[in-house]
């Protein structure tokens, strides 16, 4: 068993990722292995191997606003383990000067990111790779737990933690990761109230495996229920017959976003344009240069009630037809004549969509499916407001969505 292990940590050193959660990983393998087994010959070296590794990445996979770089939560969260565990068992072994406290810092931030997106009902979003269902309340509490552990001062991270037996009720309301294009608004953090998650990311999917063509689309969870969960991803990679049905959830027009002629986002140069927060209103401005010639703006408006307007501005010389999509939770819905969509739910949670622009509109409904486990996924409702873009034009449509209880 020794010298097999030998041999499989000196290939890793030898062959680490050049970057990604897997150079994360295998860092980690290689200080275990180094720290568990010191009586072996490269034990010392195969802790200064892993640990150097380590001390790098922690800032060097992550946004100065503490995201993974990949933008995938379920990434992001694993890759806080890996460094917590890691320096866990260090200090455990007497070897707790591998990692500074600069090192602890470091993992403030990305402790964060997970405490603001964590729905009141310890869900978190759809999108990426993340795959919601892998990420379970229990699951999640117990992170959020080892946070509060690894920063006792932060007494909002122990009430999550604690489900509000212990700390101190966040009181953030907005939370904005520019260098990740994430945005978090909400009325509260409890279950009676209101919370979306905005995505507008610098890269496009092109530079990253897990993401997706799904520029400024967005969550909204509502009361214990999420109105409009991303498409998620259904399957992770394989041979082309898996492929394509994991490019069918990445598609654009199945998230909660605009498109042209139906088409993927072809390019991704997203900015943060504009954010205001005041007692009553938060307004939130992002923008996608989303194709050649077209670029969507995205104003958002959410009211303390739990009001959401949005504003998509669409400009440029290019030319089509243009689509707000609409994708929607499992569950019955009503058309009226006057445009405005309802959701059917017996419990009485409940929303109203209507959208208007200035040129006439149609509604089309449209395909729907949603994906929150490995090989899950489940038929939803799913529609467009559609209208006509000509060359040098622009285009606005306003959406209002209300809860309807």
């Amino acid at each position: 068993m020794y010298w097999h292990l030998d041999e499989q940590v000196n290939h890793i050193i030898k062959n680490y990722s050049t970057t990604s959660n897997h150079l994360i990983t295998q860092a980690q393998a290689v200080t275990f292995a180094g720290v568990l087994f010191p009586e072996l010959k490269n034990a010392s070296k195969w802790v200064e191997s892993g640990s150097t590794v380590l001390n790098n990445e922690v800032t060097a996979q992550y946004f100065p606003d503490g995201w993974l770089k990949d933008g995938d939560l379920h990434y992001h969260i694993a890759g806080i383990e890996d460094f917590r565990s890691t320096m866990l068992v260090a200090q455990l072994n007497g070897q707790s000067n591998r990692f500074p406290a600069s090192y602890v810092e470091s993992m403030r931030k990305m402790t964060e990111v997970v405490m603001n997106m964590v729905y009141p009902d310890y869900t978190v979003p759809n999108m990426t790779d993340t795959r919601r269902d892998t990420w379970t309340k229990s699951v999640l509490k117990r992170n959020l737990t080892n946070y509060a552990n690894l920063f006792p001062d932060n007494t909002q991270m122990l009430w999550m933690a604690t489900e509000g037996v212990s700390g101190t009720q966040p009181e953030t309301k907005v939370k904005t990761f520019p260098d990740a294009g994430y945005y978090v608004m909400r009325t509260g953090w409890t279950k009676s109230d209101m919370m979306m998650v905005v995505q507008n990311t610098p890269e496009g999917p092109s530079k990253k495996w897990h993401r997706q063509y799904d520029n400024n689309t967005f969550e909204f969870w509502c009361k214990g229920r999420n109105f409009f969960p991303d498409s998620g991803s259904y399957v992770y990679g394989g041979d082309s017959a898996v492929l394509a049905q994991r490019n069918w959830f990445r598609q654009t027009r199945v998230h909660n976003t605009v498109t042209l002629d139906n088409r993927n986002l072809e390019t991704t140069d997203s900015k943060l344009l504009f954010w205001d927060v005041t007692p009553s209103l938060t307004t939130l401005v992002t923008e996608n240069p989303s194709y050649e010639g077209f670029t969507h703006r995205r104003a958002m408006f959410f009211t303390l009630e739990g009001l959401l307007v949005i504003a998509d501005q669409i400009s440029g010389p290019a030319a089509g037809n243009v689509g707000v999509h609409f994708n929607l939770c499992p569950g019955r819905i009503e058309y009226a004549r006057d445009g405005t969509v309802r959701t059917l739910f017996a419990d009485g949670n409940n929303i109203r969509i209507k959208t208007s622009a200035t040129v006439p509109v149609q509604i089309r409904e449209e395909e729907g499916w949603v994906s929150t486990a490995y090989r899950k996924k489940e038929e939803r409702p799913a529609y467009a407001v559609e209208a006509p873009k000509t060359a040098g034009g622009e285009l606005l449509f306003i959406t209002v969505i209300a809860p309807d209880e």
